[in-house]
């Protein structure tokens, strides 16, 4: 009897002993798969940011990262001694830069139409200098101030942005108005299509957005 007894403990502690290994063994392979899988998960790449170049302020970096990818921007920024003198320039000179970079866009457009066209070379030029200066004289009306402010240092900061849509209204206004007698139809063209225009736009919107501090 006293030997059956222990022979009973005996198979109670093997059992329990064989129990508690078998949980820490699916444990630990759990926490193993689990491991894994975090490591093999793949890795949402982080949305692209646009730089700009030179040091600007968090407002201005958080205005420029919620503006649309295709949007044009412009970042202007004055220190006068009025304020109101301040906020004019720096609007003034980030619509300038909307301008620069819709008169570039135009410029790749028009090189991209060229390569492919039996059009006189002095023609696309005469037909760029005019777009040049109709874009240059635009209000640009489509661009709107999206965040503005006055730093500790005194100087007023204007971001503007330019949509997509709105900016190829200014391109087909401007191709009007820039047209030479009898081109018209064919520079139309060119500025009107599509992948040429996209084309131009990405190789815009790549670049870092300058900030404006001068008078362009």
């Amino acid at each position: 009897m006293f030997f059956a007894k222990i022979a009973a403990v005996w198979r109670r502690e093997i059992f329990e002993r064989s129990f508690t290994m078998k949980k820490t063994l699916v444990t630990v392979l759990s926490v193993a798969a689990f491991s894994a899988a975090l490591f093999l998960a793949p890795v949402q790449p982080a949305s692209a940011e646009r730089s700009v170049s030179g040091g600007i302020p968090a407002f201005v970096r958080d205005a420029v990262r919620n503006t649309p990818e295709d949007a044009l921007v412009g970042i202007g920024t004055a220190n006068m001694a009025i304020i109101g003198m301040s906020r004019t320039i720096a609007t003034a000179r980030a619509r300038a830069d909307i301008s620069r970079q819709l008169d570039s866009i135009v410029r790749t457009m028009i090189s991209d139409y060229m390569a492919g066209s039996e059009i006189d070379p002095s023609v696309s030029v005469s037909f760029q200098e005019s777009m040049t200066l109709v874009l240059s004289e635009s209000r640009i009306l489509g661009a709107s101030v999206v965040d503005e402010d006055l730093t500790a240092s005194g100087d007023y900061w204007v971001v503007v942005m330019l949509t997509r849509n709105n900016a190829a209204q200014e391109i087909a206004a401007a191709t009007e108005s820039a047209s030479a007698p009898g081109l018209g139809p064919h520079f139309s063209a060119a500025m009107n299509a599509i992948d040429r225009m996209n084309a131009a736009f990405e190789q815009n919107n790549m670049a870092p957005i300058v900030v404006v501090d001068f008078d362009l």
